[in-house]
């Protein structure tokens, strides 16, 4: 697991392609300079919509790149009315 740090996206015109760069730090390592990247590569252009909803809004995220599951890191409250 990996917590997100920052994140650039593309939208190909050509091919109706998307893609998601994120840089990651591995959890529970105190190196700030120990950070890599890993792409996304969104299926669909509402899974791309949707990939860049969370990542301009939610904080924080963490994501799995065995599984390739985006975690948000705590509990959503019902009703905050975002």
């Amino acid at each position: 697991m990996a917590k997100l740090l920052s994140y650039k996206a593309k939208w190909n015109l050509n091919d109706h392609s998307g893609q998601v760069v994120v840089k990651l730090i591995a959890d529970g390592s105190i190196n700030p300079n120990a950070t890599f990247t890993h792409t996304l590569q969104p299926q669909t252009p509402d899974e791309m919509h949707m990939l860049l909803d969370l990542l301009r809004n939610e904080k924080p995220i963490e994501y799995d790149t065995l599984t390739k599951e985006v975690r948000l890191g705590e509990w959503e409250v019902v009703g905050e009315g975002e």
